[in-house]
């Protein structure tokens, strides 16, 4: 299973010639599919539609340093230990509305159409990513070329 989902997410998502092997462990892509192999909760198979996607955005988590975000980055709870990838819901208050709303934290169990500022369409594609203001730090992966749909990315102010 494991390198079923490594031979895919090199072959259809990273950059031409580049392989987890030949990564530092520290590298963000490298970062993504540890996370997916051995802390995702959803254990998606090679074969899961979502795949991809899910990938996509994990890299993108770790690439923009996501416990430093404003908004729904943090995925820790943190008590006497700190459990990662064990928290799952976070607030945000509209400003629209100045109501309270409810998202699900990026990296956590839950699909990743729910996570904070993920746009997805009724089949469940991702179709925007937008995370403005939230103290985003480090460089756009280049693999979010990979997904297809995506139509709007709003990052600023960050």
């Amino acid at each position: 299973r494991e390198s079923d989902i490594r031979q895919k997410i090199e072959t259809e998502v990273l950059q031409r010639g580049a392989t987890f092997e030949a990564m530092d462990p520290n590298d963000p892509r490298h970062l993504a599919l540890d996370w997916m192999l051995h802390h995702d909760d959803l254990r998606l198979k090679s074969e899961d539609e979502a795949l991809k996607q899910r990938y996509i955005l994990a890299l993108l988590a770790f690439a923009l340093d996501s416990l430093a975000w404003y908004n729904c980055g943090d995925h820790r709870n943190v008590s006497n230990t700190t459990e990662y990838y064990a928290r799952e819901d976070c607030w945000f208050e509209s400003a629209a509305t100045g109501q309270l709303d409810t998202y699900k934290v990026w990296l956590s169990s839950t699909d990743e159409c729910d996570w904070y500022g993920v746009i997805c369409d009724s089949t469940d594609v991702v179709r925007g990513v937008e995370l403005m203001v939230n103290d985003l730090v480090g460089e756009i992966p280049p693999e979010i070329s990979q997904l297809k749909y995506l139509q709007y990315l709003a990052l600023n102010g960050n």
